[in-house]
């Protein structure tokens, strides 16, 4: 049986199968981390490490989220039918 070889360019891969010494050689790392010269180099090359926040939503999208559901108009017309007829109880 063969080794695998880790790659980062291979998207079948399952890391989570990989061993930790595996993952270090794919990442070209190692278990104290990179140093600070190849920190550097991928900060250039790959940009920071953030995620961009959606703007939030408006209270008016919100409350139309939480009332565009089908039940909920079921019930709001139920209950308009049920004033029109006089049948509040």
């Amino acid at each position: 049986m063969t080794q695998m070889k880790p790659s980062l360019n291979n998207q079948k891969e399952n890391w989570h199968t990989l061993t930790p010494d595996q993952v270090f050689v794919a990442l070209k790392s190692q278990q104290q981390g990179v140093s600070a010269e190849e920190a550097a180099a991928r900060l250039q090359q790959f940009g920071a490490n953030t995620i961009e926040r959606k703007p939030k939503d408006s209270l008016v999208q919100l409350l139309w989220r939480q009332i565009n559901n089908p039940l909920i108009w079921v019930l709001l017309g139920s209950g308009t039918l049920a004033v029109a007829l006089g049948k509040i109880t």
